[in-house]
């Protein structure tokens, strides 16, 4: 909510809280995947944050740092305490894995995809405000 009153309603709390909540199911998806096929970290972590690079040199500055800030939150109490041990116990389960690495590589993914999932929530935002822009001139050349 607070978001939603620092940016006096542009940013709708809603539509952040759907992103952010899409973005954590992916990376816990992401990490069980990971721990069920034996794939590196880093096939997920590179691209990831190439991404990332490349997503916050395209968005406002608002949307970057709004990105940086919920990847901190998301990896809080909640991602500590029950998805931790949810990882631990799964890649327990799964021959071969290691629990104190896949622990470890789910929370470096969770950090990584909310951000992604922030900034992307910036590009589309700012392909609508183009969008808009372009009507507008439109409109007042007719």
């Amino acid at each position: 909510m607070e978001v939603e009153k620092v940016t006096a309603g542009y940013i709708n709390n809603r539509v952040l809280m759907y992103f952010l909540s899409t973005g954590v199911a992916a990376a816990v998806g992401l990490s069980m995947l990971r721990i069920l096929t034996g794939i590196p970290l880093w096939y997920f972590l590179l691209p990831g944050y190439l991404l990332i690079f490349a997503l916050s040199l395209k968005v406002k500055p608002l949307f970057v740092a709004l990105a940086f800030d919920s990847g901190g939150v998301v990896t809080g109490p909640m991602i500590a305490t029950f998805l931790l041990a949810f990882t631990v116990g799964s890649s327990r389960a799964v021959p071969g894995s290691d629990p104190l690495f896949d622990g470890f590589g789910m929370i470096a993914v969770v950090a990584m995809v909310p951000i992604l999932s922030v900034l992307t929530l910036g590009a589309l935002y700012g392909r609508s405000e183009k969008k808009g822009e372009e009507k507008h001139v439109l409109s007042q050349e007719v």
